[in-house]
């Protein structure tokens, strides 16, 4: 059985340009936190909204990518057959929070 091309699980992308939308997903990034520091967002009550906003919409699109996903439907069916209740996605969408954001934010 021959095996396709290699593609990056986050991009679906080849590797070298995974990189290249990688890198440019940073720099938007780091732009969009400075444009949000210079306005204020990060310590107004509609911050707080949008912050949310994208809280949700990320654990959605980790739900997507992780039905998608031959091991972490397994890891899921796992946590389901021991009782745990808890959203995976929402889990990591808090520890991706804890890892990058808590730091960052003022």
């Amino acid at each position: 059985m021959e095996r396709g091309q290699t593609v990056d699980i986050v991009t679906g992308r080849p590797p070298e340009a995974a990189e290249t939308v990688l890198d440019t997903g940073a720099r938007k990034e780091e732009k969009l936190h400075e444009r949000a520091a210079a306005l204020g967002i990060s310590q107004s009550a509609d911050g707080a909204i949008l912050v949310n906003l994208i809280s949700k919409r990320l654990e959605k699109r980790l739900e997507a990518l992780a039905a998608n996903d031959a091991e972490c439907v397994a890891y899921i069916a796992v946590l389901q057959d021991l009782g745990y209740t808890e959203s995976a996605a929402r889990r990591a969408v808090n520890t991706l929070y804890e890892r990058h954001l808590k730091r960052k934010t003022p």
